[in-house]
C-alpha cells in the first residue's frame, strides 16, 4: 500500500503525457488533435513539495467532442467546473505548494493561469490574465485518498464583467 501511495501522491520526479490523434486523409472530415500534460514535483525539507504543471491542447474544428473535453477540477483547473474548459485550443500553467502534515495529511495551495482558451465568444471585454487559486486538504486512507478543495474562479471564462465564484471539490478514491 505504501508503494501505491507513492505512485498516487508523488513527491519528486515528473510525468509527461502526450496524446496525438489524426484521422486518415481519405475521410470527409479529417481532424488533428494534440494534448500534452506535464507535471514536475520537487520536495525539500521532507515536508514541503512544489508541483509545477501545464496543460496544452490544440485541435481543429472537426475534432470529435469527446476529445475536446477537458477534465478540470481540483488537480489541474481549480476554479472551474469539470467540463467548463472544453475547447479546441487550451493552454494552462499552474503551481501547487503542498505541506505534508504528519504521514497521512497534506495541505495544498493551488494556483493556475489560463493562457489560451478559444471556443467561447463574449460580448464584453476579455480578462487579460485570468488567475484562479484554491486551498485543499488531501488525506491518505486505506481505501484511497480523500480530497477536499475550495477554489476561486470566474463565473464565465475569460469574461471581464463576470463575477468571482467559489467552487468546492470533493473526491474519494483514485482517478483511473
Amino acid at each position: 500500500i505504501d508503494q501505491l501511495d507513492n505512485l498516487l501522491n508523488p513527491r519528486s520526479g515528473y510525468t509527461f503525457n502526450i496524446d496525438y490523434q489524426t484521422s486518415s486523409d481519405t475521410e470527409k472530415n479529417p481532424f488533428d488533435y494534440l494534448n500534452v500534460q506535464a507535471e514536475y514535483f520537487k520536495t525539500f525539507n521532507h515536508n514541503h513539495t512544489l508541483r509545477f504543471f501545464s496543460l496544452y491542447k490544440e485541435s481543429n474544428d472537426r475534432t470529435p467532442l469527446d476529445l475536446v473535453s477537458t477534465y478540470g477540477g481540483y488537480n489541474w483547473t481549480v476554479g472551474y467546473d469539470e467540463f467548463e474548459l472544453s475547447s479546441n485550443d487550451l493552454s494552462l500553467l499552474g503551481f501547487e505548494y503542498q505541506f505534508h502534515y504528519k504521514n497521512s495529511t497534506t495541505l495544498r495551495f493551488i494556483f493556475n493561469h489560463l493562457n489560451k482558451f478559444n471556443t467561447v465568444m463574449f460580448d464584453g471585454s476579455e480578462i487579460d490574465d485570468p488567475i484562479n487559486y484554491g486551498f485543499g486538504i488531501k488525506i491518505k486512507s486505506i481505501l484511497g485518498p480523500i480530497n477536499f478543495t475550495w477554489g476561486r474562479g470566474y463565473d464565465t471564462i475569460m469574461n471581464k464583467s463576470s463575477k468571482r465564484i467559489n467552487i468546492f471539490y470533493f473526491n474519494f478514491g483514485v482517478e483511473l
